[in-house]
């Protein structure tokens, strides 16, 4: 069964939430936070700060729900649960399971009476101890939140963040508003104080930093950000300030697109809540403009909910008409998928996932943007490796977007993700096989056709630089464990594995940008095809905007160049290689398949992995 909230009616008691969520549908969705106006989505639901006084603490009056039971969808078995697209999947949680893990309590006895010290030694934490002792000890140990028999109004404002957290992707449960609640009830302001700055700490930390270390749950994240400084000393500073509700809302990344995403994640809730999106089979018939099908009527019901398909005005719903085709490559773009208008086997998978993984996603990128550089730069390229796609932004403003062709799923072969800086050109490169591809790649390929290394266009070298006739070398004795012991240079041209130039931000990974032979590649939805390198769609239009000139005054530099010829840029920029399955902009929300498998911690929210 499913469950559905509906509101009750307006002479219901109202609910004191303990985590600022409503739980229904198996999701949790966040009540109304001040910074947005979110009462257009909630209905009758309203959301006012709370004032200090004798009332148990809340900041929200909210109407008593209604559980209502729901009959499933008959095609809810067509559902696809499994992560597309890659070695091997994985399985999504059950649609059933509430979004957020349950939390352990702290467990803390009532400490009335007691002085702070005497209370954080027998304190159980949801942070380390030595963080709140540091707090303390900074302020002297004097209460930061309460006094007077009274709560502070720095502390209303903070747990009205804490309340709201779910706004953000991250789990009120995890900041025990509830022990808080019930500890301000009790009056044992000792208790209350730790709480409150234990859970304030630790939200203050994941919502800026992250709620894991990058390495703890994907290896190939290599992108470190600036120092961003101390929390605690930040979090005093606002507390004399009397201003701690708007430092907490400073610390979520500043960037548009995880704004859109905070959109966009209670819009996916809210749809979640009410019951997800119409279930589409997740194999069948290829499905075309102009056919009639029962599959077609499922498809305009599930397009009638996020890409503006006409679901009630069409005489014939079974009918595939241009209005639908018109909404389903609509779906197809957002989905990284050729916008073809036709319901084929990739596009069907993308149709049949359930709204609540696609919040999972969306959370996954949000936590992924923690990660990164608060200000990447008014000049930057930014590739999403999953999405096949690089942004180009100039001085601000977005000029220039393409398709990609990325590391092919392989580990050895995938694209990390980093940052560096981008420094130069070169037109009409060579390309220096790295000694991986020569070992298993090229080594096999010489040994089949030993005409292959002269139709190409290689030249095999010594260790010392000289040329070697390939014909004297014996291949069969190299690759796998038994690396060639030569080097192999592929010379350059519009024929060469790099195309016409390569784009230059010297790493350690020997990832760069460049040309390619192979563009009809990048007709293809899956675009995973490279060593690790990305080709780039759109290489003249890239050069043009970095060098000057139009696209056609580049290919004839090119043309006129020396071979290998570099050309510095008058200014570096940075390059970001980013792993994101989800991402809006406009007010879109983009999907992509988690292509190397490095969501699925982050989906599945492993909390073993978590910081404390």
């Amino acid at each position: 069964m499913v469950l559905r909230l509906i509101p009750a009616s307006h002479s219901a008691t109202p609910l004191a939430v303990g985590a600022g969520v409503l739980l229904c549908a198996a999701l949790l969705l966040p009540v109304q936070a001040v910074a947005e106006d979110y009462s257009d989505l909630l209905g009758g639901f309203t959301s006012a700060p709370a004032k200090p006084g004798p009332q148990p603490i809340t900041t929200a009056s909210i109407e008593q729900p209604v559980v209502q039971t729901v009959e499933p969808d008959q095609n809810l078995a067509n559902y696809s649960n499994r992560s597309p697209g890659n070695f091997p999947s994985y399985s999504f949680p059950p649609l059933e399971q509430p979004l957020f893990p349950a939390v352990s309590p702290l467990l803390n006895a009532p400490m009335q009476g007691r002085s702070l010290e005497s209370g954080l030694q027998s304190y159980n934490a949801a942070s380390k101890k030595s963080t709140i002792s540091s707090f303390y000890k900074q302020r002297s140990f004097s209460r930061a939140w309460t006094g007077g028999n009274r709560l502070q109004e720095n502390a209303w404002q903070a747990v009205e963040v804490l309340e709201q957290a779910a706004l953000e992707g991250l789990n009120p449960g995890e900041y025990h508003v509830d022990a808080i609640r019930q500890a301000y009830i009790d009056g044992d302001e000792t208790l209350l104080e730790l709480l409150l700055t234990d859970n304030v700490l630790r939200y203050a930390a994941h919502i800026r930093d992250g709620q894991y270390a990058p390495s703890a749950v994907d290896p190939h994240w290599m992108i470190n950000y600036e120092v961003r400084g101390d929390i605690i000393t930040q979090l005093n500073n606002a507390i004399s300030e009397r201003r701690v509700g708007e430092y907490l809302r400073s610390l979520a990344p500043p960037h548009a697109v995880y704004r859109a995403l905070r959109r966009q994640l209670r819009n996916h809730a809210e749809l979640a809540n009410n019951g997800g999106w119409p279930a589409f089979p997740s194999t069948g018939t290829a499905l075309k403009p102009g056919m009639r099908h029962p599959h077609v009527a499922l498809l305009r019901a599930r397009l009638a909910v996020t890409d503006g398909a006409d679901s009630y005005y069409v005489s014939d719903p079974e009918y595939f008409d241009q209005d639908l085709q018109a909404a389903l490559e609509r779906f197809q773009e957002r989905h990284a998928l050729n916008a073809d208008g036709v319901v084929g086997p990739k596009t069907r998978l993308a149709l049949s996932v359930p709204v609540q993984n696609r919040v999972r996603q969306i959370m996954a990128s949000m936590e992924r943007f923690r990660w990164i550089p608060r200000d990447l730069g008014s000049t930057n390229i930014v590739v999403n490796v999953p999405a096949f796609r690089l942004w180009f932004t100039q001085n601000g403003a977005e000029v220039l977007t393409m398709r990609t062709i990325v590391g092919k799923t392989r580990v050895d072969q995938q694209t990390p993700s980093f940052t560096d800086s981008m420094q130069y050109l070169v037109l009409n490169p060579n390309w220096n096989v790295p000694s991986s591809i020569a070992s298993k790649e090229i080594t096999k390929e010489v040994i089949d056709d030993p005409d292959y290394l002269d139709r190409g266009g290689y030249t095999v070298f010594d260790q010392s630089g000289n040329a070697v006739d390939p014909s004297t070398i014996e291949w069969s004795q190299y690759g796998g464990h038994n690396p060639l012991p030569y080097r192999i240079v592929q010379s350059s041209g519009a024929d060469g594995v790099l195309g016409s130039v390569k784009f230059m931000f010297p790493n350690r990974h020997g990832i760069y940008l460049h040309d390619t032979q192979t563009r009809h590649l990048f007709k293809k939805d899956v675009r995973a095809y490279s060593h690790g390198c990305i080709r780039i769609e759109k290489p003249m239009e890239l050069a043009s905007k970095l060098l000057g000139g139009s696209p056609e005054e580049i290919d004839e530099m090119i043309r006129n160049s020396s071979k290998n010829r570099h050309i510095d840029l008058q200014a570096e920029f940075p390059v970001y290689l980013v792993y994101m399955t989800a991402w809006a902009d406009n007010g879109v929300a983009h999907f992509y398949d988690d292509l190397y498998n490095r969501d699925r911690d982050l989906v599945l929210m492993d909390v073993s992995k978590r910081r404390v």
